[in-house]
Formats: C-alpha cells, structure tokens, sequence
C-alpha cells in the first residue's frame, strides 16, 4: 500500500500506524486472475470494494502528514496487486506464464491488519504488524 522507503524515524511511522488500526475496522479483498508488468513481475489482481478503499485512503493520508514521507507518483493511483513472481524471472517469464495464464485464482481474503516490512538479507521481512480494532466485513 506504501511503497518502500529509508528513514532513521521509523518509530514515527509505528507510531502513526498503530494509532491508525487501533480506529479501523476489518474489510476484505477478493483475490483473482493473474497479471503481469512486462516479463519481470507475475502478480494477483486484488478487487477492493469500498469499505477497503475508504481504510487505504485513510492511510494513505495519514502517512502524508510525517513532512519527510515521499509518494511516487504510481502510489496515487494504486495497482492493488500481490506479487507471486518477480526477482529474476525474465529468462523463464514465457514459461511461467504459459503455465499459469488460463488459471483463474479467486478468493476472498480478510482486511484486517496493516504491516509495516522490513528489508534484511535480500528479503522483506514483517517488522511489525497492526491489527485492526475490531469488528468483520
């Protein structure tokens, strides 16, 4: 929802988002079909009614108040997708594509939750995670 960024305050951003979920209730999203950018990303289009929108833009928001907080400008107009392919894939993209492109992934998964990822040792790892306050879509 936020894409990556470096900062030396990062306790603000906890901060700030552990506030947030405190005030949120729980949303879905509706996972399906597959997509990709070019060759080098294979992803999972997310379908967010509403009720998920209203909690993104919120955010979204409420980040925008920390003064060094920078969004790109493909972060206003957000792809919603989660990516199942994308570091090095170039040289197998056609194959990998040809064995998944008549699949038609669908489900829905709760909204409930924000977190806040960490890159270590090549990886994103959960650093932390803040759980909505209550309540179910």
């Amino acid at each position: 929802l936020k894409a990556p960024f470096k900062t030396d305050s990062i306790n603000e951003v906890e901060a700030l988002l552990e506030n947030f979920a405190q005030n949120q209730k729980s949303s879905q999203f509706i996972l399906d079909n597959f997509g990709h950018f070019r060759n080098s990303t294979i992803y999972i289009d997310v379908r967010a009614p509403d009720s998920a929108w209203k909690i993104i833009n919120a955010m979204t928001k409420e980040l925008k108040k920390i003064p060094w907080m920078e969004f790109e400008k493909n972060e206003v107009s957000k792809k919603l997708h989660i990516s199942v392919a994308r570091k090095n894939i170039q040289s197998k993209f056609g194959q990998i594509w040809n064995f998944i492109k008549d699949e038609v992934p669908s489900f829905e998964v709760a909204f409930d939750s924000i977190s806040l990822l960490q890159h270590e040792g090549g990886r994103w790892i959960e650093k932390t995670e803040f759980t909505f306050k209550s309540g179910h879509f």
